[in-house]
């Protein structure tokens, strides 16, 4: 994997199909799959999200701040939410 900057990482993100940013996230490191989610806009963080399985999800929330999270979560369906580790979201 070709390590690039996240700023440009999530630009480049925002660019393709929801369905084909979420394949990407799965593959790169949560920390890394985190950093790129706190750059988009929360929308596309959110639809991203519900694309994502609840497992690789769960190691990529861990990783997004607090502040960033919050922006984030509520663009997320219920759903989606309530499948999601409750230890995480605490």
């Amino acid at each position: 994997i070709i390590l690039i900057e996240t700023t440009k990482a999530a630009s480049i993100i925002e660019l393709v199909k929801t369905q084909s940013a979420a394949d990407i996230l799965v593959f790169v490191e949560a920390d890394t799959a985190a950093a790129i989610m706190s750059e988009v806009t929360p929308e596309q963080a959110g639809a991203i999200m519900e694309l994502i399985p609840v497992e690789s999800l769960d190691s990529i929330v861990n990783e997004i701040t607090e502040d960033k999270l919050v922006q984030r979560l509520p663009k997320m369906t219920p759903e989606k939410l309530a499948l999601m580790s409750v230890d995480i979201l605490l």
